[in-house]
């Protein structure tokens, strides 16, 4: 975990001096001063990564890890996790009157800073950081006094909250392409969380799992491949409508954007390598768990340094301006330019892809598949395809009536 929060500090630094993700924001309020500018990519940082271990955490103790019987592992994991929610809330906090200085003009205490933050409520970015904040605290208490799977269950929901507000916070809010920007966002956040999140917390738990850290890193290899198809997805997206060209990608935007997808790359060859050559190993030998550490430490690393350059893109201007410039009315109200006068083609060939219902479309008809393909190989897919199907009228053989032995009168 240090080493990864090491490697994103430093990256965040030097990515930030190749764009202008240290400068003063083009409010024309005045320079807040070095702290804030320097001090507000650096929090963000230990911010998104913290979050990221709390829902790795929670995601593993209620979904993956095995537990034993008087629950130690449980409760390990909801401790673990209740001090980085702590964490999370401190730097979600800190974060808001930084981000609040920085949109101001002024230093944190200055006369100007403290006169104007009757303000703080009236701007939608800063209502969403206020709201990360409080479901940070929600989370730090939840986990702290949770001590049942189906509880921890609840505070993971409650967590998973949070995305939605961090992916308005950000340059998305005022895109030009709305819709489609904070939903390639938040389908970003939700990835991270999910793979990143997981790997952290991993790495986290390794002395807890003991014997079982093998049966978790199987399960969690299936789950860290979704996760992977998501962040390629939604990091195309969200490269394609900050980069406009693939011309871009000479820019300075563009370069870290190449170093991003090129940590990705390797974060998904190092897993595989994992997969392929660590997990049966520890399966045969619980005790051989060195080369696994090794690689693990590496992962994080490596994803340490997509984190620091993603914080980094965020402070930057891109090739496409963000700033949405409304033209027309229909322009300001639905973020788009006006269709064009019906007519029987347009009808037809005048459609606009929702990224979000389209990720969970294909997600649904994915699981479906997998779940009918796997009835015909005996697989958990095909159980649970099976079950399906008998909830709808055919009584499963867990559901039907067990014959009792008739009475004999003794």
């Amino acid at each position: 975990m240090l080493v990864g929060l090491a490697v994103a500090l430093v990256a965040c630094v030097v990515a930030g001096f190749t764009t202008s993700a240290f400068a003063p924001l083009a409010t024309g309020l005045g320079d807040p001063g070095a702290v804030v500018r320097f001090g507000l990519p650096l929090v963000r940082v230990v911010h998104d990564l913290a979050f990221a271990t709390v829902f790795g955490l929670l995601m593993l103790g209620v979904m993956v890890v095995p537990d034993d019987r008087a629950g130690h592992r449980r409760i390990a994991v909801a401790r673990l996790a209740s001090g980085f929610a702590l964490l999370w809330a401190a730097c979600a906090g800190l974060g808001l009157l930084l981000s609040f200085a920085d949109v101001v003009g002024a230093p944190i205490g200055s006369p100007q800073f403290t006169g104007n933050l009757g303000y703080l409520w009236s701007l939608d970015a800063f209502k969403a950081l206020v709201v990360v904040f409080v479901l940070a605290l929600a989370v730090t208490v939840g986990a702290a006094l949770g001590r049942s799977r189906y509880t921890l269950a609840w505070v993971l929901a409650l967590a998973a909250t949070a995305i939605f507000p961090l992916g308005l916070a950000g340059h998305a809010n005022v895109a030009a392409a709305h819709d489609s920007a904070v939903t390639g966002l938040q389908l970003h956040w939700v990835a991270t969380a999910i793979w990143a999140g997981g790997l952290i917390a991993l790495v986290v738990l390794r002395p807890v799992l003991g014997r079982g850290l093998a049966v978790v890193v199987r399960r969690y290899s299936t789950i860290a491949a979704w996760g992977l198809a998501l962040m390629v997805f939604s990091g195309v997206l969200n490269a394609w409508l900050r980069l406009g060209s693939v011309t871009e990608l000479g820019s300075a935007y563009g370069r870290l954007v190449v170093v991003k997808v090129l940590a990705v790359v390797a974060l998904g060859l190092l897993g595989l390598r994992q997969r392929r050559r660590h997990v049966g190993r520890i399966e045969r030998d619980p005790g051989s768990v060195s080369a696994f550490v090794r690689l693990a430490v590496t992962e994080v690393a490596v994803m340490g340094l997509a984190a620091g350059v993603a914080v980094a893109l965020s402070r930057s201007a891109p090739p496409v301006p963000q700033d949405a410039v409304a033209a027309t009315p229909v322009e300001s109200i639905t973020g788009y330019p006006a269709p064009p006068a019906p007519g029987p083609l347009a009808w037809l060939l005048t459609w606009r892809v929702d990224w979000l219902w389209l990720v969970l479309s294909l997600l649904a008809v994915g699981l479906y598949l997998w779940g009918c393909t796997g009835s015909r190989t005996g697989t958990t897919g095909g159980r649970w395809c099976a079950r399906c199907r008998g909830s709808r009228g055919t009584p499963s053989s867990s559901t039907r009536p067990r014959a009792t032995p008739r009475s004999t009168g003794r």
